[in-house]
This record gives structure tokens, C-alpha cells and sequence, in this order.
């Protein structure tokens, strides 16, 4: 199956709200990868990837940090990638 990312917030404010970013379905022998706009994930402490990679949390978010998100999911038989994935951030 095509992999979905998911969001607990689609419409952060920038600056005050944390995003958590989780790719799915969740399936056994499936390793995940992020790409943010088109590149692998720089090393941020804004970026904070859970223990099996599914999940990308997003912390304070900024416009730098609006995507577009990919997530690629890899198991023994495929490769496969979401549909990018923005985010709106909402600046005061």
C-alpha cells in the first residue's frame, strides 16, 4: 500500500505549536525514510524522529519548516512513497 502521512495539527501557529508527523500503515518488516522538500532530513533540533522512524515530530514549528514531507516506507518486496504532505503554518 501506498504509505499516508497523518498530522495532529495541519494548521500550526509558527513559533508556538509542535507538529507530530506520522507515517502509515504501520507494517512489520518495513523500515521508514523522511524527505523534506526533496531532501533527507537536515540535522535539527527541531526535527525529532521516533525510535522506528514512523514518526517525525516537528518541534516549535517555523516556515522553514512547512515541507513538502515524503515518507518513503521499505520492506523486502517494494519501495514505495506518500504523496507530499505541507503544512500550513500560521504566522501572527
Amino acid at each position: 500500500p501506498t504509505p499516508v502521512i497523518t498530522s495532529n495539527n495541519s494548521k500550526p501557529w509558527e513559533h508556538k505549536d509542535t507538529v507530530v508527523l506520522t507515517c502509515g500503515p504501520e507494517t512489520q518488516n518495513t523500515s521508514y525514510m523522511w524527505w523534506i522538500s526533496n531532501q533527507s532530513l537536515p540535522k535539527s533540533t527541531r526535527l525529532e524522529l521516533s525510535e522506528d522512524k514512523r514518526t517525525l515530530t516537528v518541534v516549535t514549528v517555523t516556515r522553514k519548516e512547512k515541507g513538502p514531507y515524503v515518507c518513503e516506507t521499505r520492506n523486502p518486496v517494494s519501495i514505495s512513497r506518500s504523496d507530499p504532505f505541507t503544512l500550513d503554518v500560521l504566522c501572527e
